[in-house]
Order: structure tokens, then sequence, then C-alpha cells
């Protein structure tokens, strides 16, 4: 991918069905190539569709041709810094890819932009989950704590019977994974139980990949296809976890008085606010460059999440009053703090972005200067915290 598009300007030398053919064997590539590969090979730029110029392009479709580009990404940083892109307007950082069922889901760590803002990625993700094969955006923490899958990509060349093979193998396996953190949650202390949740919400964003790949191509041709025990088996875990995220669906729109699958959106919700917390503390403690961009964008998910959870409990009894009462103070902690420390921490990021373009240059005066600068602005950050 890189070859075709190193950077902003050679978008125009592409239309977007080529775009989207490069992509797909881009993610097909990082997972079936992933051991080969070199680590600067997994970063990823995203960037809103209204402000690239594709090849012939139209301005009323640009809004539906956003880029997602995967790959080294330093002339990429380079460019967007010298762009005169907003800030919200792209996201850039580090990404890992894993194939689940017949979609790829790709695993975002951001490490500058405001674009994973949640009402903002929104909209793009679902463009991108309109691509063959469909494509999932998911902002993460930590990518060290994605679990890898196995190398399986489902293409179209992938036969019938081999792919029911290829779904009813990442069922059984997402299936005990689920089964055995439920297991472990039971013994788990309060700290444990928040990282199960993590991890659980995992497994059933994929578990339900796989569910609506072996619904889409497995469950109209079932009468020729499931003909032994284990095939009998894939579907009855299939057909089991399906009814439970129907209900839960129709949980989060309302439209079900199940006390259940409430209960299950609610500890959904519960479990994303845990992961952005995450991401939030993360984001700050393994930030290169404390970029305030990712903290603020962080910031705003958390209270759109917060207010999400608050609207989808109105009227309902909450199953989590405590953990909610206990995150809206930590928000509001939160909050408080981030209107002491914005001033000196977009200071500091505002003379490292110099101090790159300095030693680039090799203006040795400015370096020293800014260093002494950025010294100075880390002590006062210090003496706050003491």
């Amino acid at each position: 991918m890189e070859r075709k598009l190193k950077e902003l300007e050679d978008l125009a030398k592409m239309d977007y069905k080529a775009y989207r053919r490069l992509l797909k064997n881009r993610l097909k590539e990082l997972v079936e190539k992933k051991d080969k590969l070199d680590p600067k090979d997994f970063g990823f730029v995203l960037i809103e569709g209204e402000h690239l110029e594709w090849e012939e392009a139209v301005a009323e479709d640009k809004e539906e041709q956003p880029l997602l580009y995967l790959g080294p990404i330093e002339r990429w940083e380079k460019e967007l810094r010298s762009s005169g892109l907003d800030l919200k307007e792209y996201a850039h950082g580090l990404s890992k890819v894993v194939p689940v069922g017949k979609v790829f889901h790709v695993y975002l760590e951001p490490e500058r932009g405001k674009l994973t803002d949640v009402t903002r990625l929104k909209p793009l993700d679902k463009i991108f989950r309109k691509f063959t094969p469909k494509v999932f955006l998911k902002v993460v923490a930590d990518l060290d704590q994605i679990e890898a899958a196995d190398d399986a990509v489902i293409d179209e060349n992938t036969q019938l019977d081999e792919e029911m093979m290829i779904l009813g193998k990442e069922l059984t396996r997402y299936n005990k994974e689920a089964l055995d953190i439920r297991a472990k949650f039971k013994k788990a202390d309060d700290v444990q139980k928040q990282l199960l949740r993590i991890q659980y919400k995992q497994v059933l964003d994929r578990l339900k990949g796989v569910c609506i790949s072996w619904k889409e191509d497995i469950v109209p041709h079932k009468e020729t296809l499931i003909k032994n025990t284990e095939e009998r088996t894939w579907m009855g875990i299939y057909l089991d976890w399906m009814r439970r995220f129907d209900k839960s669906q129709a949980a989060k729109e309302g439209k079900s008085t199940d006390q259940d699958a409430i209960r299950d959106e609610e500890e959904r919700l519960y479990t994303k606010t845990l992961e952005d917390l995450d991401q939030l503390y993360n984001g700050i403690e393994n930030s290169k460059d404390l970029d305030p961009s990712i903290i603020e964008t962080n910031i705003n998910n958390l209270k759109t999440l917060i207010k999400g959870w608050k609207d989808f409990i109105a009227g309902k009894n909450s199953h989590f009053k405590r953990e909610l009462q206990a995150v809206e103070r930590e928000m509001y902690e939160i909050e408080t703090e981030w209107m002491i420390y914005e001033p000196l921490i977009t200071r500091y990021h505002n003379a490292n972005d110099i101090l790159q373009e300095a030693i680039e240059k090799e203006e040795t005066e400015l370096i020293a200067q800014l260093e002494t600068s950025m010294g100075d602005i880390v002590q006062q950050i210090s003496q706050l915290q003491n």
C-alpha cells in the first residue's frame, strides 16, 4: 500500500474503487504475512473524505470516501503536520488487523488527531462496513492486549464448505473463551472483574461478527452443508449466541423489556466505559509527546459514553448503579484536573513540534532553547502533581 500511497498528493492519482481494492489486499497481507513484516508496517492514518482529492472525485461523493491507510506513516506524519488539516479531520497511530469470520476488525491505537472522537468516527465506521470485505474500526487503549486470531482469511475464492469449517472453528474458540471468562468472573475481586469484563467484551465482539457471517452464508445452505455432529454443534453455538445478540440489540433500541437483555446491554456500556478509561490513562502514560488532541478526544468519548449509559437506564432499574456513580465521580475529577493541566501540556506539545522541525534542519541554538523551555514546562507539571 505504501508504494501507491506515500503522501496526500498521491490520492489524486487513484480513484476510490482502486483504493478499496488496495485496502482489501493490504488487510489480507497484514494478516497472512504478519510475522514477516516490519513493526512500522502496522501504522495507520485515517482521514475524512471531504478533505481528500481522489481522482475524478466529485463534491457530493467526497463525504463517502474517507481514507484508511495501513503501513509506514513517517512521511504521512510530516505531511499531516504541514497540510493545514484540522486535528478533528484526521488521526494516526498504530494498528492491528484481525480477521473475524469474513470481515476484518482493525484495532486503532491513536497517537495524534481527533478523528477517533466517537461522534466523528461513527459515520466513517459505517462507510468502511460497506466495503467488501467489511472493515470494523475499533479504538483501543493498548494493542498488546488485543488477542491474535487464526490467519485464515475468507474471501471470494473460499469454497462454502471451507468457509463453514473456518467459521465453525471460530465459533468453538470464542464460545469456549466466553464461557471460561464467565467462570473466572465468579471468583474474581472487583479489580479482576473489570479486566475480565474488557476481555469478555472483546470476545463477544468477535463472536457476534462470526455469528453474522454464519447467518449470511451458512444458514441459507444449512440443509446441504450441515451433516455431522461437529457441524450440528457449530449450528447450536450459533443459535444460542445469536438469540442473545438479538435480544441485546432489541434492548439497546428500546424494543424489549427482557431484564436479562437490559442487564447485558448495561453491562456492555459499563465495560465500554472501563475500556475508554483505560484508553485515557494509557494514552497519557505512554504518549511520546503528551499530545493534547488524544487526551481531549478520550475525555470527550467518555462524556458521550456516560451520557449514553444514563439515557439507556432512564426509567429502568439500573443493574450497575454503584458503578455508574463511581464513574461519574471519576469523570468529574478528570475534567477538573484537565482544566489545570491542559494549558501546560498544550505548550509542551507545541514546543515539541517546533523542536522536531529544528532537529530536521539542524538548528542547534533553537534546539537548545526549546529543550530548556520544555524542561521548564515538565517541572511545572511535576509541581502540580506534588
